[in-house]
Order: C-alpha cells, then structure tokens, then sequence
C-alpha cells in the first residue's frame, strides 16, 4: 500500500505471515523523498500488528488520533499514521533504521537512519490500507 505521492511517499507492505497461533508479521517498509529512498524488511509481533490494525480502523472511524507501528527490534522500525487536523487530514511519519556490518573483523556493527516528518496521504485510502494490511502477503513482494 503506497500512502502519499510520486515525490513524497510511504509504502507498506506484508512479505510474509507465520501460521497461526503467533502469526507474526514481516513487512516492507519504503520511504520515497525526491531522490532518497530508504526501506526496511522487519517482522512485527502478532499483538503489536493486530493492534495496530485495530488502531488504523478507529482512526478511519473518527478522523482523529494515532496508530503506530512498530518493528522488532523496535528501533528497526516506527510508523505513526495520524490525523494532522480536525477535517481529518492525514500524515505518515516515521523512524526506519538499518544495521550492517562495519567491515571485515569489526566487531560493532553499524547503521543508518532515516527519521522523516509528516507526508500526507488521501484520508480515503485507509479503507483500503484495512483491506490490504488484514490480508496475507501482498502479491508483488518478494520473498
């Protein structure tokens, strides 16, 4: 699900769903800036994901609030969908962060981070982001 536009977006998207009774979630997450792309592939845990698909259907019940979304490890990840005024606008905004290897014998790890501000999105899309978030993995992600 692409929240936003061509210049300025968010994608979410399930990669892959464990079977029932944990039925964690792995995501995509991307972030499109100009000519900044940052993504994540991070698994969320069944509770955290349920509740915030529970958090993203009251938020497109009353237009106003918050739902967050974080990864695990949660600093991997951190999406909050929210209405940015009273006529029910909405933003996405966000932490995603990536760790690699330093280099050859290094023993610390390294990372990269990208925190952006609010990119707003059709406040009619959250229907749709339901939808495609209560389902299984998406059709186009990549194993």
């Amino acid at each position: 699900m692409i929240l936003g536009n061509s210049g300025r977006l968010v994608e979410l998207c399930i990669v892959e769903r464990e079977r029932a009774p944990a039925a964690d979630v792995r995501v995509m997450a991307r972030v499109v800036l100009g000519d900044f792309v940052a993504a994540v592939d991070t698994w969320i845990v069944a509770a955290a994901w349920d509740a915030f698909i529970a958090q993203v259907v009251q938020l497109e019940r009353t237009r106003r609030g918050e739902a967050v979304l974080e990864g695990v490890p949660t600093h991997e990840l951190h999406l909050r969908i929210a209405a940015i005024d009273r006529a029910g606008h909405m933003s996405v905004a966000g932490t995603l962060r990536t760790f690699y290897a330093a280099g050859a014998g290094s023993h610390r790890p390294s990372s990269v981070t990208l925190e952006f501000g609010d990119v707003e999105f059709d406040p009619t899309l959250l229907p749709v982001l339901i939808r495609e978030l209560s389902r299984g993995p998406s059709a186009d992600a990549v194993e």
